[in-house]
Parts: C-alpha cells; structure tokens; sequence
C-alpha cells in the first residue's frame, strides 16, 4: 500500500505489476497511475489528479460569480514531478473547457530555496486565482513569500502541503483563508466521521486530514478482502480487492462507494474545497455539504 508521492507509486506499481503482488493506493493521483496502463493489479482509492483540476476550475468560477466577479484568468504554480505536472495538464485543460485563460504555467523544483521572482511575476500577471500543486515546504515557502510582496490571490491548492496540518502549524494565522481541493474533512455529516476522527486525534495529536481519511479506507478495503477471502494468496486477494464495493455507512468518504473499475480506479471519488478559517479546514464548497460560505475574494494582508 503507497504511496504518498505519486513519482514513487508510478514505479513501484510497475513492479508489483510483474511480480503479480496486489497495490493498493490510498493519496498518489496521477492519472497515468492507472489509467492506460492495463494493469491488474493496482486499485487507486485517490481520485485522479484531472479530477482534482476539474473541481479547482469549477470552485473558482462558481465562488467568483457567487461574489459578483466571475473569474477570467488563472495562473498555475507546480512543482515539477509527476504530481505537479499530471495535475497542471488537468488544469489546462480545466481551464479550456471552463473557458479561463491560463496566463502562465510555472514549474519548480519541490526544493526550491527561493520564490521570490517567481512570486513578483505572478503578481505583475494578477490573475483571479493561483492554482497551486505543491508539498508541505514549498506552499509553506509561496504563502509566506506572498505576504512580504503583499500578493492578494486567492490560492487553491492540490490538497497535499496545503492540506497537510503542518501548514497551518507553521504559518499560524497567515495559513487562513487559503482554499484547497480536499478528499475528505472532519466536518462532513456523515456516519462515522466523527467518531473516526476523533480517534485519530487522540492517537496522534493533530486533526484527521483527507490523506489519512483516504488510507483509513484503503486499509479497510484489505481488510474486507482478507476477511472475505480468508487467505494471503496473491491471486486470490486481487480477484476480492477487484469486487470491493463498501458503501453507505461504511464509507466515511464523501461519496457512496469505493469501488474499482477495469483501470482499477474508484469510479465514484470525488472531492471538496476546503477554506482554511480561524485555523481550520472548513469545507466550503459545493454548497450541498459545505459548513461555511467561502471568503472570496481574499482581503488584502493588511486587513487580515
């Protein structure tokens, strides 16, 4: 079961292709993880990073036209591995199905020391909304880099670093009002949400995110095919994991059902925006199971 990065899944699930050993993946979204290869054995729980993109772009339009601004243009901020780069081609193409223009596409290096002239670039280009993919150091690096150019651009981010609890334990209260697309969130009314977080909590000490939502759900898609099956044969378990169907009640994921098509991808993942508000993930959007109403547009630095 892995892993978290998807330039890591991609290789290692080409392996336990041929030596026939049944991957499960709980968070790595690249599309080609799954999609195109013919492999049997891999099953990805994640949604596909062209989901991800898709839902940013509708978020943004519809958040903007809410408050009377609809949104025209966008720039994309990634790192550069197969993360950054499979979610930025959803994007663009996002975009031109949604009908906003893609001001720039901006690579770097997940490492990256310094952000400074990338930043001013963007705030000279003042698009609507920066779409970001990133990791924990890097959003950290852009969010605090905005600030001391005074860059006030709504972020969406790619779950990931701005979804990670690190995020808002280093920023403190500049981490607020950053919106990123999310798995899951410990707000969603739905069975076992709470009691599931709240021990997650209590073992590790920081609010459940939509990562360890999702690998909680990965963990009990083996379980339920040990269970059924009774064995650790390899083949065995693959032809159970591949009938997994877990719904209702017993998905605290917000959508009905996780279970695998012929790609081995969940057909029914689906995502959420999350704004983070008073130090918190809230969701926000689609308005059907959103617990706050997004800020939108973000106030200048100042005024925060």
């Amino acid at each position: 079961m892995g892993a978290y990065q998807s330039g890591v899944t991609f290789p290692t699930t080409q392996m336990s292709e041929r030596l026939g050993v049944p991957f499960i993946d709980p968070v790595a979204i690249a599309d080609s993880i799954t999609e195109g290869r013919g492999f049997k054995y891999t099953f990805k729980v994640s949604p596909l990073a062209s989901w991800y993109a898709r839902d940013q772009i509708r978020f943004v339009i519809d958040a903007s036209t809410a408050a009377g601004s609809p949104a025209k243009s966008v720039v994309l901020l990634h790192e550069d591995t197969l993360f950054g780069t499979s979610t930025a081609e959803g994007q663009v193409a996002a975009a031109k199905e949604f009908g906003l223009e893609v001001l720039a596409d901006i690579s770097y290096g997940k490492d990256t020391p310094d952000m400074t002239s990338t930043i001013a670039q963007i705030k000279h280009l003042n698009p609507d909304a920066l779409l970001m993919v990133s990791y924990i150091n890097d959003a950290v690096l852009v969010t605090k880099t905005m600030k001391e150019l005074g860059v006030n651009i709504p972020i969406v981010g790619t779950s990931a670093g701005h979804i990670d609890p690190a995020y808002i334990s280093n920023l403190g209260d500049d981490a607020d009002l950053t919106f990123t697309v999310g798995e899951w969130n410990t707000d969603l009314s739905k069975t076992g949400v709470s009691e599931v977080s709240q021990r997650f909590e209590e073992k590790f000490g920081v609010p459940m995110n939509g990562h360890a939502a999702e690998t909680y759900m990965s963990t009990m898609v083996l379980r339920d095919a040990l269970e059924r099956t009774g064995s650790t044969d390899r083949d065995a378990l693959r032809d159970a994991i591949a009938e997994t169907k877990i719904c209702g009640e017993a998905n605290i994921l917000p959508y009905d059902c996780i279970r695998f098509g012929e790609s081995g991808q969940s057909p029914e993942a689906q995502l959420i925006v999350l704004q983070i508000i008073d130090g918190k993930h809230q969701t926000v959007w689609p308005a059907d199971v959103a617990a706050q109403t997004p800020v939108w547009p973000v106030p200048a630095w100042s005024d925060r």
